[in-house]
């Protein structure tokens, strides 16, 4: 299956010269770890120059940066300039570590669809701590991929979307294994944290109660990868002192919230109210309805009841980031939202979302501030 090879190993094993020129060029500073892929391609009867570009293990955004196919000598000053441009910018040329490359694949549906947490307030902690019929682990801040390795077929990652998705090139590092398996988890960077397994093997694990799956998976780890050091596994705690030692050590180390799960639930499609997330700040996903100057965007959100685009503010784009376009998904913390303008307070930006659709970025995802009542 040639979509799921790596361009640059797509480049070297066609020999019909498709591809004229390429280079794969990444950057990794702070918190950005970004790959951009620029390929000279023969189209029609002449040639075009694409762009590949996003987070190392997250969606890809493909563009085509000429309007038509032009003349060799034409596209080739484009490419030249695109090179030139993302160095200055500090990219560099990975064009021979396969390891770095992202392996970049056209996403299509399938019918592998991830069991989705439930978020509760922070009222409701206490309960689940209580609750021995719940375990908790660490709410991971990545992006959503089940990966699914079989007989026969490329190994693909899957998105929230039940789609084939872009992953870091060291994770086709799967392939050499004997195991057939389906795992569920969250990619960050270059490391996959898996939290979960459907299938081991051609054995359907899907209605074995949720400790028997994790049970699986501790016992299975090596053979699904766990060798491997991008591979990690999700760690949970049982006891009420467990779970307590476990939110204070996230909360200290500034993680994104806690999970519970309860322990006799099977894994189903969709949102679970058996499985339930606690963020200790508030995120949502926003539709970019302008780009302002000085690297600003502006945010909206559908309102459920009319469908209009409703403004919730704007938010400043760090220098790490690139400036995402109008009509793009993105995430973004905030402390909160103001009920009456619904405009978010102290927004920071986190990212490009590309496993979100336009329809999900909707008002009733915002936490308003608590207003106070004053007693006469």
């Amino acid at each position: 299956m040639v979509s799921v090879y790596f361009f640059f190993t797509l480049i070297i094993e066609l020999s019909n010269s498709f591809f004229m020129k390429s280079i794969f060029l990444y950057f990794n500073e702070g918190s950005s770890d970004k790959v951009y892929n620029i390929l000279l391609e023969a189209s029609g009867t002449g040639y075009i120059v694409r762009v590949v570009y996003g987070r190392r293990g997250g969606g890809m955004t493909d563009h085509v940066k000429t309007d038509s196919p032009m003349s060799i000598e034409a596209a080739t000053k484009v490419y030249d300039s695109i090179v030139k441009k993302q160095l200055g910018k500090g990219y560099r040329d990975v064009s021979d570590q396969g390891k770095l490359v992202q392996s970049y694949i056209d996403p299509t549906q399938t019918d592998i669809h991830c069991q989705l947490l439930t978020p509760i307030e922070e009222y409701e902690v206490e309960r689940y701590l209580l609750d021995s019929d719940y375990i908790a682990m660490e709410k991971m801040d990545g992006e959503r991929r089940l990966i699914k390795k079989l007989d026969g077929e490329a190994m693909v990652t899957i998105n929230k979307q039940a789609k084939t998705s872009s992953f870091p090139g060291m994770l086709n590092d799967l392939e050499l294994l004997d195991a057939n398996f389906i795992l569920d988890g969250e990619l960050i960077g270059d490391k996959h944290f898996v939290f979960d397994i459907l299938s081991i093997n051609g054995h359907d694990l899907k209605d074995l109660c949720l400790t028997e799956r994790m049970d699986t998976l501790k016992l299975s780890w090596k053979e699904v990868g766990g060798d491997f050091p991008f591979m990690n596994l999700v760690p949970f705690a049982s006891t009420t002192d467990e779970k307590r030692m476990l939110l204070e050590g996230l909360k200290d180390r500034g993680a994104e919230g806690i999970v519970f799960k309860r322990k006799d639930s099977h894994y189903t499609a969709g949102r679970s109210v058996d499985q339930l997330k606690f963020k200790f700040y508030a995120t949502a996903s926003f539709v970019v309805t302008n780009v302002n100057s000085k690297r600003s965007v502006a945010l909206g959100l559908y309102n459920e009841l009319d469908g209009s685009l409703v403004a919730a503010g704007n938010v400043s784009i760090p220098v790490n980031h690139d400036v995402p376009a109008q009509g793009d998904i993105v995430e973004v913390k905030y402390l909160y939202a103001f009920r009456k303008s619904g405009i978010i307070f102290q927004p920071i930006y986190l990212g490009k979302r590309t496993d979100t659709y336009q329809r999900e970025c909707v008002v009733s995802q915002l936490k308003y501030k608590v207003e106070e009542v004053s007693v006469f």
